[in-house]
């Protein structure tokens, strides 16, 4: 009879597990079964998945980031600002916007600014309930006024105060409104951090998968007779 060749073959005292023939004598090396003709699972096509989520997560998280960095730096340093007493017109998108006053400032009262829409209707104002602020350079300005910008469009602020030296306010989206807006973004960027994670732990099982294949021979999945 034709002796095998070293390999993995069906353990004769255990047809569930293989064990590895050296040719002329059955080793103490036990595996698990591999069906006839299969190999172990190379862990290739993990590699595959999981650098493809690596990359689908990393274009979802950057540009989510960005946007919304964009959208604090817009708030803080960008937003326009007017001279009070005065009037202005500002070219707004939808949101809920306020005016930022320096603080120690002589306060603007609500009754002392008037919105007027792109419909040429006048706009309601309030006084914002909590308390924002907005900070550039060393100066803390805070949220005196606020009123919604239903639509886009252009937006007339008047400001009639009895300060007799001139001021400055500033007029930018509420925080809320701010945060608001970004929701899908942040929603995108969650996305982005599990597909990334997922990525990574299948990466690195897929990896080890890999490396257990190629050190495991492939046998011909027969049993040798004694």
């Amino acid at each position: 009879m034709t002796t095998p060749p070293p390999g993995w073959y069906p353990d004769p005292a255990d047809p569930s597990a293989q064990r590895w023939w050296t040719g002329s004598t059955w080793s103490a090396q036990v595996t698990a079964a591999t069906p006839a003709g299969a190999r172990p699972s190379t862990g290739k096509p993990g590699i595959v998945v999981a650098v493809v989520l690596l990359v689908v997560g990393a274009g979802l998280v950057a540009p989510g980031i960005a946007f919304m960095a964009r959208g604090f730096i817009d708030q803080v340093a960008l937003s326009p600002s007017m001279s009070v007493p005065g009037t202005r017109t500002f070219v707004l998108a939808p949101g809920d916007y306020e005016l930022y006053e320096a603080e120690g400032s002589v306060p603007v009262p609500a009754l002392s600014v008037s919105v007027t829409g792109p419909d040429g209707a006048s706009v309601p104002v309030y006084v914002p309930s909590g308390v924002a602020t907005i900070t550039r350079g060393t100066v803390d300005y805070g949220a005196v006024v606020g009123f919604q910008a239903v639509g886009a469009g252009a937006y007339t602020l008047a400001v009639q105060t009895e300060n007799s030296e001139p001021d400055r306010v500033i007029v930018a989206e509420s925080l809320t409104s701010l945060l608001r807006s970004m929701a899908a973004w942040a929603a995108a960027v969650g996305v982005g951090v599990l597909m990334g994670i997922a990525g990574v732990v299948l990466l690195v099982v897929s990896i080890v998968a890999y490396h257990r294949a190629r050190a495991v021979p492939a046998g011909p999945g027969r049993r040798v007779g004694t």
